[in-house]
């Protein structure tokens, strides 16, 4: 396989879904075939988030809470992927609740018109509410888990930063862009099915084998039906998805795992 079908995707993968400086390494024009392979690294970025996180927290003083820990890990979390994901969280929850004041959203007009809020720089309330709301989330489990688990904890960050990725291509695989043009739209036409469908398979064996069965089978359940619902909601809503909406699964996502396993070794 040539090198740069493999480490020109990866690099690819870290650009757009985190803050770290890899485009140097990147060509001026990205080929549209490579910005289709780089979403089957999706879930790789998330093993080296959760390795940078995890090496974050090895370096803190033994004695430093758990709440501090894991605030100080959290907001690293947001630095290393730039509050991306976040600012698809509250675009989508203005898009949505703006959805509803929007009848039915079901020809292209209104389509349209729920597009734009996506582009709307400004935020409105709930979405503000939205980005408090999953932070304070994030840092209360995280520190429930610490104070409980940290010979897991490794594994843990691995799980919540992987497997809400691993939504992130199946939406890409599944279901239209609801716009003309863009990233999204390049990423639906190029990405390969088949080697998706295998590296989502392959996390779901991984994960599996890494979990107690109980527990494998809660987080697959759970973050199945997120994604169902997710999914569907905006086919009704716009036709698709945009970039914005990965961006919330993926927070949504990281959420779920967090809840789950921190329910589950309590």
């Amino acid at each position: 396989m040539n090198k740069n079908n493999v480490l020109i995707p990866f690099l690819m993968a870290l650009a757009l879904l985190t803050r770290l400086p890899v485009t140097r390494w990147l060509p001026d024009q990205w080929q549209d075939k490579h910005q289709g392979l780089s979403a089957l690294w999706y879930p790789a970025v998330g093993i080296l988030l959760a390795i940078l996180l995890y090496l974050c927290l090895s370096l803190l003083p033994t004695a430093t809470s758990s709440l501090l820990s894991s605030v100080l890990v959290v907001c690293l979390w947001v630095v290393l992927t730039g509050a991306l994901h976040l600012d698809g969280l509250a675009d989508s929850v203005d898009a949505a609740f703006a959805a509803h004041r929007i009848s039915g959203a079901r020809d292209n007009n209104e389509h349209q018109k729920i597009l734009s809020i996506f582009k709307d720089p400004s935020a409105g309330p709930m979405s503000v509410v939205a980005i408090v709301l999953v932070l304070l989330i994030k840092v209360t489990l995280l520190s429930e888990l610490l104070s409980t688990q940290v010979n897991q904890l490794f594994l843990i960050l691995v799980l919540s930063l992987t497997l809400p990725r691993a939504l992130a291509l199946l939406l890409i695989i599944t279901t239209p862009y609801a716009r003309p043009e863009g990233i999204g739209h390049v990423l639906v036409k190029h990405t390969p099915v088949s080697s998706a469908v295998l590296v989502l398979l392959t996390i779901a064996l991984i994960t599996l084998i890494l979990m107690p069965l109980v527990i494998c089978g809660s987080l697959l359940v759970l973050l199945g039906l997120l994604f169902f619902l997710w999914r569907k909601f905006w086919l009704l809503k716009i036709g698709g998805f945009v970039g914005d909406c990965i961006g919330a699964l993926i927070e949504l996502g990281e959420v779920f795992v967090l809840l789950v396993l921190c329910f589950a070794y309590m």
